[in-house]
């Protein structure tokens, strides 16, 4: 009897213990890491150049050119963590029907319109019956450039010319050698131009103007996670995400050591375009209600513009990580 009672003493705590918790902890070997080239990748270099273990666990960062591949292997979940632009991360959690969450904003504004330091461009209105190139077809450079053009009444193929034909790279070398006139460019591709050609300059600040239209910071580059990762390793999640917050204020503070990390990484070619760089490219961590309030704003206006944009319609709030 006294056995007994002894049995279904410790069935019974058993049962309390389990019921108390829905999260299920998965054992973890090595996390893989995928990062974007570019303000991105150069906010979390520290972490990849120190290549330490996170909770004993190994992370494994591949660093890509372009968001084209990182978006094929997230649908295909291949990837445990990516940086992505905003609204690719809203884009794969719709299409994969919330398989990955916002762990953060990364990356502010980094766009700005470059041009000769004689030309006349003192505010928006002024490029109005300019053209202007544009690189980044169907993606946030072309939302937030005609946005805030619209709302000062500015529309393409009316009173303003927009070249959307060209990529990032192609646009800074034909502004370097002054084939065009007019570009909007995102860092470091408008520092390196500016650094190439001494007399180009920067003439707006878009984000800037993003801010005055829609009193919110323009949210550009994010951290995104697996959900599944997310909810059966938090603890990872969270002392991952606290040395992510380390390395970009590192990073921000410590200019010169970053500019040679971020050379030595491939991140950037040479390590005075860097050390030029790195202030203009708005490396940030925000999370929680910060960035839960800066990224609705910016999803409820991508919505109005092109719903493709962001996978069909405005991610609900499950996207959003909160520790």
């Amino acid at each position: 009897m006294k056995n007994s009672k002894i049995i279904l003493a410790i069935l019974t705590l058993i049962f309390i213990v389990s019921g108390c918790s829905n999260v299920k902890v998965t054992k973890l070997d090595s996390v893989s890491v995928a990062t974007l080239k570019g303000p991105s990748s150069m906010g979390i270099s520290k972490m990849i150049e120190d290549n330490e273990k996170v909770n004993d666990i190994s992370i494994n960062y591949e660093i890509y050119a372009t968001p084209d591949i990182i978006v094929s292997k997230l649908l295909n979940n291949e990837i445990d963590i990516a940086t992505v632009p905003t609204n690719v991360a809203a884009n794969i959690y719709n299409k994969t029907n919330g398989k990955y969450k916002i762990l953060d904003i990364n990356v502010l504004n980094v766009l700005y319109i470059v041009a000769p330091k004689d030309m006349e461009i003192n505010n928006i209105t002024d490029l109005k019956d300019k053209t202007i190139e544009v690189s980044g077809r169907k993606t946030v450079p072309e939302y937030v450039t005609n946005y805030v053009l619209n709302k000062n009444s500015l529309i393409d193929g009316e009173n303003i010319t927009l070249d959307y034909s060209i990529d990032h790279t192609t646009s800074a070398q034909k502004m370097i050698v002054g084939t065009s006139k007019i570009a909007i460019m995102p860092q470091p591709f408008a520092t390196l131009a500016i650094m190439k050609n001494k007399n180009l300059e920067v003439k707006v600040n878009l984000g800037d103007e993003w801010t005055k239209l829609t009193s919110t910071d323009l949210p550009m580059g994010c951290i995104i996670a697996k959900t599944e990762l997310v909810e059966q390793n938090k603890k990872f999640i969270d002392n991952f995400m606290e040395k992510v917050k380390e390395s970009s204020l590192w990073v921000n503070k410590n200019i010169d050591e970053a500019s040679i990390i971020i050379k030595n990484l491939e991140i950037l070619p040479d390590e005075n375009i860097a050390k030029a760089a790195i202030p203009y490219s708005s490396i940030v961590y925000i999370d929680n209600e910060d960035m839960k309030k800066s990224l609705s704003k910016f999803y409820e206006i991508l919505n109005e513009i092109d719903k493709d944009s962001i996978g069909g319609k405005v991610p609900d709030e499950k996207i959003y990580y909160a520790k």
